[in-house]
C-alpha cells in the first residue's frame, strides 16, 4: 500500500503544482487547466504504478542497503 500512496501522492502533487503555476502565469481559462492537469491524474497514477514500485524499492535499497558481509576464514595451523 505504501507503493500506491507514494505513487499517488507524487501524481497529486505535481498535478496540483502544474495546475497553480499555469494558473498564475497564464490567462488561460482555469476550467481548461483543471482539465488538462488534475483530471488526468487518476489515469497517469495507474500507468505509472509500475515506475512506482521500483522507485520505492530503489529508494528502500539506497536508505537501507543490505550489504553482504564478508565470512572470515579459518586459519589452518
Amino acid at each position: 500500500m505504501a507503493i500506491w500512496g507514494v505513487n499517488y501522492g507524487l501524481i497529486g502533487l505535481g498535478a496540483m503544482s502544474l495546475y497553480f503555476v499555469l494558473r498564475i502565469n497564464t490567462d488561460w481559462n482555469p476550467l481548461w487547466i483543471f482539465c488538462g492537469t488534475v483530471l488526468p491524474a487518476p489515469l497517469a497514477s495507474i500507468l505509472f504504478a509500475r515506475h512506482a514500485k521500483s522507485m520505492f524499492l530503489a529508494l528502500d535499497h539506497f536508505f537501507d542497503p543490505h550489504l553482504r558481509t564478508q565470512k572470515k576464514e579459518k586459519k589452518a595451523d
